[in-house]
C-alpha cells in the first residue's frame, strides 16, 4: 500500500512558512498516514530553508519558528541532517524524501551515498542529476497572483528583474523599445513590499507579463528562478535561460512543449527565434502551459502530488 509521512520531529529546528504550508499539504495527501510507518516519509522538520518565500527579500521574516539557520558542522540543522542520515541507514526498505530549496546547500550530493534518500531540489544542476539519479528537481513557488490569460499581448517578450548573472545583461542589450522590453531593476526597492501570502504583488510586473507572449526566464545568482511559475501563472510562454538546470518535475512535465530553451550564448538571436513562431504554434504552446500548470503547479497540493509520486517512481 502506497503511503507517506513524518519521522524525526524537532522542535529545536527553525521553521520556515513554506516547510510549514508544504507539511500541511503532505497531511492532506490521499496517502497520508500519521506515525512513521510510511513506506516513504519526510523529515518532520524544516530541511528546505526556503528563505525568498512568501516575501521577497525578507529573509528573517520567512521564519515562523527560530532564526536563519547556519550550515557549518555542529549546528543544529546540521545535526538534524545527520538524525536524517543515520534514520535512513536504519531502515533500508523505506523511502527518505529530503527537501531543499536552499541553492546554495548541496543535499543531492551530501545524500548520494544513500541508496534510499530521494532528494527534491530547487535548484537541481544536470551533473548532480548525473551523479545522484535519485533527484528530483522542486519547483520554487511564485510570488505573483495567478492571472486569466486573457486580454491583448501587444509585447513578443519581457523580462522585469535584478542584473544578478550576465546573461540577464545580455538581455537587456536585445530590448528595442518596442516589442521586447527588459527591465534591470535595484531589488532593494521590492525587499518586504512582496507577500505571496498576504496577496501583495508587483502590479507592474504582473501586468509586464500579462503584455508579453513569450517572458524570459533568466537564471540569476543560482540556476532556478522563481520566474518560472509566475510567467505560467500569468499566460505568458516561458523563454528558459539556465545552462545545465534540471527543470521542474522533469519526469512528470513535458517542458518542450510549451516553452522555450535558449542556450546563454544565443541570446543575440532570441528575436529572431521567437519571431519565427506561427500564430498557431503560439497558441499550441499557451495551451499545453496553461494545462500543464493547472494540472501541475497550480496550488500546493497539485504541486505535492507530482513529488510524492515521482518519489515513488524513482528507482532504488
Amino acid at each position: 500500500m502506497r503511503s507517506v509521512g513524518f519521522i524525526l520531529p524537532n522542535p529545536a529546528i527553525p521553521r520556515t512558512v513554506f516547510h510549514d504550508r508544504l507539511c500541511e499539504a503532505v497531511r492532506r495527501h490521499s496517502w497520508f498516514r500519521d506515525g512513521d510507518g510510511a513506506a516513504l516519509v519526510l523529515p518532520a522538520e524544516d530541511t528546505a530553508q526556503e528563505t525568498n518565500w512568501p516575501r521577497y527579500g525578507a529573509r528573517a521574516s520567512a521564519y515562523l519558528r527560530g532564526d536563519p539557520p547556519e550550515f557549518r558542522a555542529g549546528s543544529p540543522l546540521v545535526e538534524y541532517l545527520n538524525q536524517v542520515a543515520a534514520a535512513a541507514r536504519a531502515r533500508p526498505d523505506r523511502r527518505v524524501l529530503v527537501v531543499n530549496m536552499h541553492p546554495f546547500v548541496r543535499l543531492p550530493m551530501l545524500f548520494k551515498p544513500f541508496a534510499n534518500v530521494i532528494v527534491a531540489d530547487g535548484s537541481l544542476a544536470a551533473f548532480e542529476r548525473a551523479a545522484n539519479p535519485r533527484t528530483i528537481s522542486m519547483p520554487a513557488l511564485p510570488i505573483v497572483k495567478p492571472g486569466s490569460g486573457g486580454g491583448e499581448r501587444t509585447l513578443l517578450a519581457s523580462f522585469q528583474g535584478a542584473a544578478s548573472h550576465p546573461v540577464r545583461r545580455a538581455l537587456a542589450a536585445i530590448d528595442d523599445g518596442r516589442d521586447i522590453r527588459v527591465r534591470l531593476i535595484d531589488p532593494a526597492n521590492h525587499v518586504g513590499r512582496i507577500d505571496a501570502v498576504a496577496g501583495r504583488t508587483d502590479a507592474s510586473y504582473e501586468e509586464l507579463i500579462d503584455r508579453s507572449v513569450f517572458s524570459f526566464v533568466p537564471r540569476g545568482d543560482a540556476l532556478f528562478s522563481y520566474r518560472l511559475l509566475e510567467v505560467m501563472a500569468r499566460g505568458s510562454i516561458p523563454v528558459i535561460l539556465s545552462d545545465g538546470w534540471v527543470l521542474p518535475f522533469d519526469r512528470s512535465v513535458d517542458w518542450p512543449s510549451f516553452s522555450v530553451s535558449v542556450h546563454h550564448d544565443a541570446v543575440d538571436r532570441i528575436p529572431e527565434l521567437l519571431r519565427s513562431f506561427t500564430p498557431a504554434e503560439v497558441d499550441r504552446l499557451r495551451t499545453a502551459g496553461a494545462d500543464t500548470y493547472r494540472r501541475v503547479f497550480g496550488d500546493l497540493d497539485r504541486i505535492v502530488d507530482t513529488l510524492v509520486g515521482e518519489a515513488d517512481r524513482i528507482v532504488l
